[in-house]
């Protein structure tokens, strides 16, 4: 690439510059990063060999995006898997968040531009699945790469290491569908998909959806409260924030009005998350008050207390030697009521 001017290469100690490493989000080595302009623009996910590099860099240095007129956009719209194609106003600010963005996702779309003296518009042209969808609303950078990442996806697809940061980047809740593949089981796992994609078209642009391997990944159902016992099941997780998660109900049935009205119902607020607890103590008038998971919320942040909690392990030697010492301080401050 010594013939590339406008390409240079460079690395950095990762070990030397740490918060450099940290700043830019490294976790792992080797990792590589494009910088366009002075800003951040993708990570190299490609081959890691000379020729690899060399052909993805002497690719990023031609145009990223395809000025067309009129005439152009249809055969253009129908050249890739995924194709962005925006009217806008030379020189204005439509035209800039386009451009910036197609820099930034040139590596997954196509991205075509008409200028045009109407009014601003984008439309992504989903070839696999033979649909044309339409942006609403403002043309700025971070609007065109949210509405670009949530509808470039399938209504429902396999999970699976290639897809999974895709569905995550979407910062959307995350239906995950937990069936068989194996052969005999098909028909079955054909109709709860079925009913899943009803789903997902009522809620696209508020959740995104995919189906799971059981026999592989049933320890994921698991861990998002399912019994992992039942084949096929449903749970909703928030990997993009690692917050909260739902488990639907195991004997309700796979139904898309059923699925619908619980995902709904998690989008809106109304439908708590899965939380794995102890059961709550029948009896809590101790002056140490027993604090179980599902209780959590409602004890310790009450913002009418001041609350001092102790995690402890029942077979861990310091706790036990703090157990007296930590009742004996409960007993001397229970008259005082903003204090638990």
């Amino acid at each position: 690439l010594a013939d590339v001017p406008e390409v240079l290469m460079g690395s950095v100690d990762a070990t030397v510059e740490a918060d450099l490493a940290s700043r830019f989000g490294v976790r792992g080595y080797p990792t590589i990063k494009i910088f366009r302009n002075g800003v951040e623009s993708s990570a190299y996910e490609g081959e890691r060999t000379a020729a690899a590099i060399e052909a993805y860099l002497r690719r990023q240095t031609q145009p990223a995006f395809v000025k067309l007129d009129a005439g152009g956009v249809e055969t253009f719209a129908a050249s890739a898997a995924l194709v962005a194609v925006a009217h806008v106003a030379a020189g204005s600010a439509d035209e800039a968040a386009f451009i910036e963005t197609a820099n930034k996702l040139r590596d997954s779309y196509s991205f075509g531009v008409v200028v045009s003296s109407g009014a601003a518009s984008l439309k992504l042209y989903r070839n696999k699945d033979q649909e044309v969808l339409s942006h609403s609303g403002p043309l700025t950078a971070d609007a065109i790469e949210s509405f670009l990442k949530v509808n470039s996806l399938p209504l429902v697809d396999e999970i699976s290491g290639a897809n999974y940061n895709a569905y995550v980047a979407t910062k959307l809740p995350m239906g995950f569908l937990f069936v068989s593949l194996k052969d005999e089981k098909k028909t079955e796992t054909d109709a709860v998909i079925a009913e899943l994609k009803t789903t997902a078209k009522a809620l696209h642009g508020r959740a995104v959806f995919v189906y799971v391997d059981s026999d592989k990944y049933m320890q994921h159902g698991e861990r998002l409260g399912l019994s992992g016992k039942v084949v096929p099941s449903f749970a909703v997780d928030t990997p993009a924030s690692g917050g909260p998660h739902w488990a639907y109900d195991e004997s309700a049935p796979l139904k898309a009005a059923e699925l619908t009205a619980f995902v709904n119902g998690i989008v809106d607020g109304s439908v708590k998350p899965t939380i794995k607890s102890a059961p709550v103590p029948q009896s809590n008038d101790g002056v140490v008050t027993v604090v179980v998971a599902s209780q959590f919320v409602e004890i310790v942040m009450d913002k009418s207390k001041d609350v001092f909690i102790e995690f402890y392990a029942p077979w861990c030697g310091h706790c036990k030697n703090l157990a007296p010492h930590y009742e004996a301080a409960a007993t001397a401050l229970a008259d005082v009521p903003e204090v638990l």
